[in-house]
């Protein structure tokens, strides 16, 4: 009965420990169509796709950004299903502590707002539009792709590539289907639609930055980063329970697993006179053999079965 509770413990406990594992995995990983496997580069100026899209590249001009991350928001389109995800980034005296706490960036669909509320401030608003952009990033390798979806708010990136114009087609029975992306911005003073950058990101960097000096010390930022990880201590702590209760009850299930073939043998042997009209009266197990007691017509009889050889002899008790 031990061995049944602790088997049925493991068992409960590998589920759980299991689903404790993957919920961060699923949660640290994006939903997003993948390089390589959903769409892929064909050459230089070619996206493919497995549902049949081709779209072509246009290189507009060269472009390479730095900046922190303000903003991150992931897609899944089938329609650009390059187009895993919008960052968005700020740089110079934006970074500022007595800026940056005064300024709220959402990512809206396609496109982030930045809302900034500070009375009396040296930053005008040209100088915000100028030194903060929304990026539309295209990865243009496997090795591009995973980094990219690491990226997360508060990084600070160097992106390079070329800012691009996406035209596609899809031919299916007769029928031809057209879309469009861009052209990219080529410009930071613009606004509004079409005001974001389409990039083809043949370079990532997550780059370093030392603190300002000016910055504000905040006692909260160790505990902070002790909760973007505390889900690693949990894991690591079930599973050291599931070690140790797994690995017991596994020995324990192999022992059991070494006799029940004799309780299998003695089983079929049972059902096998029972077909054949014989009583079953008792049975035992006296290595290597089996010994059956079984009754017919008012005689009883004892069945030797020799676990080794398989042979099986019969002698008349009664």
């Amino acid at each position: 009965m031990k061995v049944f509770y602790i088997f049925n413990i493991s068992l409960f406990m590998k589920k759980w420990i299991f689903l404790l594992i993957l919920i961060p995995c699923v949660l640290a990983s994006p939903n997003v169509y993948k390089f390589g496997e959903d769409y892929w580069l064909e050459n230089e100026n070619t996206i493919k796709t497995d549902t049949g899209w081709t779209y072509n590249i246009e290189d507009l001009m060269d472009y390479t950004v730095e900046g922190e991350v303000m903003g991150v928001r992931f897609y899944k389109e089938d329609k650009a299903p390059f187009g895993l995800v919008d960052v968005a980034l700020a740089w110079g005296d934006i970074l500022k502590p007595e800026i940056k706490e005064n300024l709220e960036v959402t990512m809206e669909y396609r496109y982030c707002s930045y809302y900034y509320t500070c009375e009396n401030s040296e930053i005008s608003f040209y100088y915000l539009r100028t030194h903060m952009s929304n990026n539309h990033l295209i990865p243009a390798s496997e090795d591009i792709f995973n980094k990219i979806i690491k990226i997360k708010k508060g990084d600070y990136i160097k992106i390079s590539g070329t800012l691009v114009y996406i035209k596609g087609e899809k031919r299916e029975n007769n029928k031809i289907e057209r879309m469009e992306w861009g052209p990219s911005s080529t410009t930071l003073e613009d606004e509004g639609d079409k005001a974001c950058e389409i990039i083809l990101v043949k370079s990532l960097e997550f780059v370093t930055q030392e603190p300002s000096i000016s910055e504000t010390p905040n006692p909260l930022k160790n505990f902070e980063e002790f909760y973007k990880n505390v889900w690693k201590f949990f894991v690591i702590i079930f599973i050291v329970v599931f070690l140790i209760l797994y690995i017991p009850s596994k020995l324990l299930s192999r022992k059991k697993e070494k006799v029940s073939p004799r309780y299998d043998i003695a089983a079929n042997m049972i059902e096998y006179y029972t077909k054949k009209g014989y009583r079953v009266l008792k049975y035992n197990f006296n290595d290597p053999f089996l010994k059956i007691a079984i009754s017919k017509n008012e005689k009883i009889y004892l069945a030797t079965i020799d676990l080794k050889t398989g042979k099986i002899s019969y002698r008349l008790i009664r």
